[in-house]
């Protein structure tokens, strides 16, 4: 595969499909040779067909990497003595989901793919970023963000983690083919082919998970924070603060609106359109309101710049 080629990944459903066909076209502006893999169930493929504009991608479904009734199978085998058995199941979908990310991955440097990019599927790039420096990524960070509970799976996991670290969860990760070596090296891995990879991540994960976390939380693994902490545990660099839009939109942007963001700094914007709460149902559905536009970025450009000064003087203190 050409080391020149921007390799991008999503992991998505159907109803993300226009979402998707805005993004590869915004893509396609900023850079020149684009190749967008979408991993998706085999009965949204004729959606994303019909949605997207531009061709340079390729679907592969869910189904060729690992069925979700052989990953529930899995579960099912580790979580016998879990006491929040009913409550994880629940969520089982959204697991299944987060995994399928390193079943592709797996999948592309074991066809001699040089780098790839994950994207997450409800988001759109507005500026331009470098992802990758030579032979590393180039790692990010979301600064107003936190959750440890992702950190003691990812030690867990992993083995040890960074001396400073902040969240990874920007909408995206990276990986080169060695650090993807390096990953799989810390996960205990080696010499796997596609299949037994996807069986061995499910049960080095979820068992992580349940091992680590004897009370229930609605996320307890992050996958952008996994790709990212195994990038800083090989080559500790700092990470560089990202501005981007993603929480309390009610709405899709505007030309305008996307403008005027891009001048604030965001790099990017997520429309978290199937979360259950007032704010989400319907959004692609509307425009987002000005009124609350000018609120969103007033606020959280504010609060980028308060924590990304509190990141950095963390780190050099």
């Amino acid at each position: 595969m050409d080391s020149n080629k921007l390799n991008i990944c999503t992991v998505t459903l159907g109803t993300d499909a226009e979402i998707v066909n805005e993004n590869l076209i915004e893509f396609n502006k900023l850079y020149n040779d684009v190749k967008l893999y979408i991993v998706c169930p085999k009965n949204d493929v004729d959606i994303f067909k019909d949605k997207l504009k531009a061709k340079n991608y390729e679907i592969i479904t869910e189904e060729e990497l690992i069925e979700f009734k052989d990953f529930k199978k899995i579960f099912e085998d580790l979580s016998n003595s879990l006491q929040y058995k009913d409550k994880f199941i629940n969520r089982l979908q959204w697991y299944y989901a987060l995994f399928l990310k390193f079943f592709f991955i797996h999948r592309f440097f074991e066809n001699n793919g040089s780098r790839i990019i994950i994207w997450e599927g409800d988001a759109v790039i507005l500026k331009k970023i470098e992802f990758f420096k030579k032979d590393n990524s180039l790692l990010y960070v979301w600064v107003d963000y936190y959750h440890e509970i992702f950190y003691k799976t990812c030690k867990e996991m992993l083995g040890n983690l960074p001396k400073y670290y902040g969240s990874f969860i920007t909408m995206f990760g990276s990986l080169t083919n060695k650090e993807f070596d390096y990953l799989n090296s810390s996960l205990g891995f080696s010499k796997l082919n596609n299949k037994e990879f996807c069986i061995a991540f499910s049960k080095k994960a979820l068992s992580s998970i349940f091992k680590v976390h004897k009370i229930y939380d609605n996320a307890m693994f992050s996958d952008y924070d996994l790709i990212g902490i195994s990038n800083q545990n090989k080559n500790f660099t700092k990470q560089k603060p990202i501005f981007f839009l993603k929480s309390s939109l009610d709405g899709k942007l505007t030309k305008l609106q996307k403008i005027i963001a891009k001048v604030f700094g965001a790099h990017l914007v997520a429309y978290e359109h199937r979360h259950p709460n007032k704010h989400s149902i319907g959004m692609l559905l509307r425009n987002q309101s000005w009124y609350r536009f000018v609120k969103i970025i007033v606020y959280y450009y504010s609060s980028f710049k308060f924590h990304q000064i509190k990141f950095n003087l963390k780190y050099y203190l």
